[in-house]
């Protein structure tokens, strides 16, 4: 599924492809209970013709088409075949509630930064380097898992 979600995110017009990460597998976060996740971040270069809030409803459409089911409630962290976050829009910042920039959770989740880390090593959250935020939690990398 993350290989045919890059493929889709390769045709979006006017978007430019950039950097993967690997693929890691890391154990649930919110809902233990299920089988763990594969993660990836991937570098994408909108162009002028995107907002921020324009390209997440885009992801969101690719969802949707790839199989995605939004649940509500504590569902929500529940299995999904697919989950495709806007974690950074360049240096954009928002706190529109349909479009939250940066990610509000990124920072606390090892899922997020060691790849992030991989492909954008120098990358500043918020005036804090991704090293720094991964230095600051408790987690692990053992081969391509995360334990957090």
């Amino acid at each position: 599924m993350l290989k045919a979600a890059r493929l889709r995110l390769g045709v979006i017009p006017d978007v430019r492809p950039g950097s993967a990460s690997g693929i890691y597998r890391t154990e649930p976060q919110d809902c233990k209970e299920q089988a763990w996740f594969l993660n990836q971040v991937v570098e994408v270069f909108p162009g002028n013709s995107w907002t921020p809030e324009s390209f997440l409803l885009t992801l969101l459409d690719m969802e949707r088409d790839l199989g995605r089911t939004r649940a509500s409630g504590d569902k929500r962290y529940g299995p999904r075949v697919i989950d495709m976050d806007l974690l950074l829009y360049g240096a954009a910042k928002s706190s529109s509630p349909s479009c939250l920039l940066p990610h509000p959770r990124m920072s606390r989740r090892a899922f997020v930064l060691v790849p992030l880390l991989e492909i954008a090593p120098d990358i500043h959250i918020d005036d804090v380097s991704v090293k720094s935020l991964l230095d600051r939690l408790k987690y692990r990398v053992e081969d391509n898992r995360i334990f957090q």
